[in-house]
């Protein structure tokens, strides 16, 4: 009868694992396995089809499985909040699990060991709240063009963040947001007139013709480099 479950709540138990079985419960929405004692997962194990939320916080895990989200296209909420996680599954052009949570928007790694984040994860379409606070990240990716849904990122407690800079991450998770699209909108038209530049010289041989344009490109970076969200970084 388990196969038509559809809330799964086994916190605050001994459990040290779970079932490879828990990916048939196909009729399962809500899955709370919070405050245990799980260190490891199956190495193959999927979490079932249409999940929607998933609770995994307070456990142990290291790592997770590189398959887990591969059926996940319907999950919304996911706890990963103060584990041990030192990194997550690889993404790669046969497991895209950040395609696979095409449906995520909250994502909470809260008390991890993790030192890097994933750029894919700042560009899912629905993601509109991270937390990756108190773990060991250096740096969240500067060139990634967060999801017009972003609402909110938390990433206080990383003693090494040094972008954002601290100024940025102290004034709120919502400021984050602004702050990095504005980098990260910037930083694309950067590229695009120095990409601008490069085919002006190759196309052109009018010296005047270069200048001219090297005059633009130097104006333009000019504009960028006064924008409020690229001033404040270092």
């Amino acid at each position: 009868m388990l196969e038509f479950l559809g809330v799964l709540n086994i916190k605050h138990n001994q459990l040290s694992g779970l079932p490879k079985e828990l990916e048939k419960m196909n009729c399962l929405q809500i899955l709370d396995v919070s405050h245990n004692n799980i260190a490891s997962l199956h190495h193959q194990l999927k979490l079932p089809d249409n999940l929607i939320e998933a609770n995994l916080s307070y456990n142990k895990l290291v790592r997770l499985p590189e398959t887990i989200f591969q059926n996940s296209r319907l999950m919304r909420v996911l706890d990963l909040s103060f584990n041990a996680l030192e990194r997550l599954p690889e993404i790669t052009a046969n497991n895209d699990w950040s395609n696979h949570l095409s449906s995520l928007e909250s994502l909470n790694m809260h008390s991890n060991k993790l030192e890097t984040v994933p750029p894919e994860i700042l560009r899912m379409r629905r993601l509109c709240k991270l937390n990756v606070s108190k773990n060991r990240l250096t740096k969240l990716p500067r060139e990634s063009m967060l999801s017009s849904n972003f609402r909110e990122i938390e990433c206080g407690e990383n003693p090494s963040l040094c972008y954002p800079p601290p100024e940025i991450v102290n004034a709120g998770r919502v400021e984050v947001v602004s702050y990095m699209k504005g980098v990260a909108r910037f930083e694309r038209q950067r590229k695009r007139a120095q990409n601008s530049l490069e085919h002006s010289v190759q196309d052109q041989h009018a010296g005047g013709f270069i200048k001219i344009t090297e005059g633009k490109d130097r104006n333009h970076n000019e504009m960028i480099s006064e924008h409020p969200a690229v001033k404040a970084y270092p």
